[in-house]
């Protein structure tokens, strides 16, 4: 027996005493696509895992950023509160109504990085509301959105 005994999968045969031995080789087309197939199958992982890593760190960055937004703007809001009760109570309930509405909102959406656009609009529009008291003559409200984009997901 001499040549290929049994297909691609073997190359010959040889024969020692009562034994025969068989020499599995894979022929190099065989050989390349597996390592062809295992190459980019690694490329596809590794950049799954980049994206992953990538998307990850945009969120601890929002999340952190909120962190660091919300006690200045609650020493800001309280120091407003007091500024009004000077003036009058009446002033102090609209403060407290916005502020109130967006502690919720942001509670509500504080481990997502991602949340809607209404939702994001509508706490928006009660952080503005609270900062407007704080600057009467120099922060002007003009708010209006499209409600076909209330669904759309944006960073929180």
């Amino acid at each position: 027996m001499g040549g290929r005994a049994c297909g691609y999968f073997f190359d010959g045969i040889m024969r020692l005493g009562q034994r025969t031995l068989i020499f599995p080789a894979m022929p190099a087309f065989f050989l390349a696509w597996h390592s062809l197939y295992f190459l980019i199958d690694y490329a596809v992982t590794t950049r799954s895992e980049h994206e992953a890593l990538a998307r990850l760190e945009q969120e601890v960055k929002i999340l952190t950023s909120r962190a660091r937004v919300a006690p200045h703007f609650r020493f800001n809001a309280f120091n407003i509160m007091l500024a009004e009760l000077d003036r009058g109570p009446a002033g102090v309930a609209p403060i407290i109504e916005n502020l109130s509405e967006y502690f919720r909102s942001s509670q509500r959406n504080r481990t997502s990085p991602f949340i809607p656009l209404g939702e994001e609009y509508e706490g928006t529009v009660n952080y503005l509301t609270v900062e407007q008291a704080r600057f009467p003559d120099t922060l002007y409200l003009v708010c209006r959105t499209d409600p076909a984009t209330c669904d759309l997901l944006v960073p929180g």
